[in-house]
């Protein structure tokens, strides 16, 4: 049992198990002694050192050196690429403006006059001069398809025109 001296009041009221008792504390605390080492256990050449291996982290640093390395040529393959787009795009360009000279070359060279005369010489006529012969007919129509929407209507019109009966 407690003492009266070392028992606390809280607000004026001692509770039960409030009690503190004054424990004798070691100033100094005790040091353990120091292992000594001798240099000749640390350096053994014959002994033999086990390492655990995880292969986890070694796949996933070998897949991003491969990824960069693939990401690197990709890059140089796109460069090449674009200066051969760029190459193909001024041949193209080079060639349309070849063949518009061309165009205007030959369209300039026609002489209608001439023509018109080779044309007369060969025995041609002009089309106003040509019998012509017209013939009449009727086609018949097909009448229009059902669209999408007039089939749902026919479709759900039927369904629920089968439950009313």
């Amino acid at each position: 049992m407690a003492r009266k001296a070392d028992i606390q009041y809280v607000r004026h009221v001692y509770t039960d198990g409030t009690a503190a008792r004054k424990l004798a504390v070691n100033k100094e605390p005790k040091k353990a002694p120091l292992p000594l080492f001798e240099p000749q256990t640390l350096l053994e050449p014959d002994r033999k050192v086990s390492v655990a291996f995880n292969p986890l982290p070694l796949c996933a640093t070998v897949v991003a050196v491969v990824l960069v390395v693939m990401m690197v040529v990709s890059l140089f393959q796109f460069c090449g690429a674009y200066q051969e787009n760029v190459a193909l795009q001024e041949y193209v360009y080079s060639l349309s403006n070849d063949n518009a000279q061309l165009q205007h070359t030959y369209r300039a060279g026609f002489d209608l006059a001439q023509i018109e005369a080779q044309a007369a010489a060969l025995g041609m006529v002009p089309a106003a001069q040509v019998e012509t012969l017209t013939i009449s007919g009727q086609v018949p129509v097909e009448p229009p398809a059902p669209t999408f929407w007039e089939n749902v209507q026919l479709v759900f019109g039927e369904l629920f025109a089968k439950a009313a009966r």
